[in-house]
């Protein structure tokens, strides 16, 4: 039986994906076999990659670190969900690591999860690349009403990720709208790994301005179904399974237009997109248009909740993932 090894910077990060990737994988009578990468553990992951028949890195890291890997070139897997730290890196640079990463391993597959990475790697020279999309979501039965009052953010406590927009933007909006009764909550955990990772202090001054700060919600669903409105003021992503949660609730999402987030968004996008990135002034007009208007927030919410199922269904990530898998095993 074919073997593939997949490589993952955190393990936390595959869990979600792990249990539909191990399926499709058994489905083609192949098995996997996941491990965490660390420097200190190098050269055992060279050894075990050695026993596999391919090798699959999801995380811009380890990407990186496999292409590196002197094994052939026409059986690795790279994958790219928005570069994470180095999408901020000089775009020359970029461009100049992935023109040697294409030297060394011509025939090497690349997924990636928005239009923006996949024309940037094909417009160096990557022979596969293919855009499988996010994670997708199961659909459910939650849904989001008009009279809730939560303001929403969810995800890591990073400057990267738009925290402190969100904190600043409660002013600008609570002064737009006078004696709202908006509660302005944060779904989320400083990362300490990360190093645009929120401090301690930070979240206890966020906490005198009015943020409430909930922690992990293990029922996301839930609390975007009891909220009003997400505001999403990432700088950078692969395609963020937080908005297609918030599309399957019907919940009304705010953001920059940026990468992976207009991938989602663009259905309405003078609606929803702000369109130049760390402006949360007009991130905070496009709020308030979608808080004061009923009708408009309705609209949304079914324009939601349309797209969701057209696009971002579980199902569909799967068979995507089903054939492109089936293309590099056969």
């Amino acid at each position: 039986m074919k073997k593939i090894g997949i490589l993952i910077n955190d393990l936390n990060f595959m869990n979600s994906h792990r249990n539909y990737l191990t399926k499709i994988i058994n489905e083609l009578n192949t098995d996997c076999e996941v491990r965490e990468f660390s420097f200190g553990k190098l050269f055992n992951i060279f050894l075990w990659l050695l026993n596999c028949n391919y090798y699959w890195a999801i995380s811009p890291k380890t990407s990186l670190i496999l292409s590196m890997i002197p094994l052939s070139s026409k059986r690795k897997i790279i994958t790219f969900s928005g570069f994470g730290t180095i999408g901020f890196m000089n775009k020359n640079l970029l461009k100049f690591i992935f023109h040697v990463v294409r030297v060394f391993n011509p025939n090497i597959s690349v997924t990636t999860q928005n239009n923006n990475d996949t024309v940037f790697f094909k417009d160096i020279g990557f022979k596969k690349v293919i855009n499988l999309g996010g994670n997708g979501i199961v659909e459910n039965n939650y849904l989001s009403k008009v009279t809730n009052t939560d303001i929403i953010f969810v995800g890591r406590l990073l400057n990267q990720k738009g925290i402190s927009d969100f904190v600043n933007m409660k002013k600008i909006i609570d002064n737009q709208i006078p004696e709202n009764n908006y509660e302005w909550k944060v779904y989320g955990l400083i990362d300490k790994k990360n190093p645009s990772s929120w401090t301690s202090d930070q979240i206890e001054l966020a906490k005198t301005k009015g943020i409430i700060f909930c922690g992990f919600e293990s029922n996301i669903l839930q609390k975007m179904a009891n909220a009003k409105l997400l505001i999403f003021p990432s700088y950078r992503e692969g395609l963020p399974k937080t908005i297609i949660e918030a599309l399957s609730v019907g919940l009304p999402t705010v953001g920059y237009d940026v990468p992976g987030v207009q991938d989602i968004l663009s259905f309405n996008r003078d609606i929803l997109l702000e369109n130049k990135p760390k402006n949360y002034y007009g991130l905070a007009d496009k709020s308030v248009k979608i808080l004061t208007n009923q009708k408009l927030w309705s609209k949304l919410n079914l324009q939601g909740r349309t797209n969701f199922t057209a696009n971002f269904r579980k199902e569909i990530t799967i068979e995507k993932n089903r054939d492109f898998l089936k293309s590099i095993l056969n």
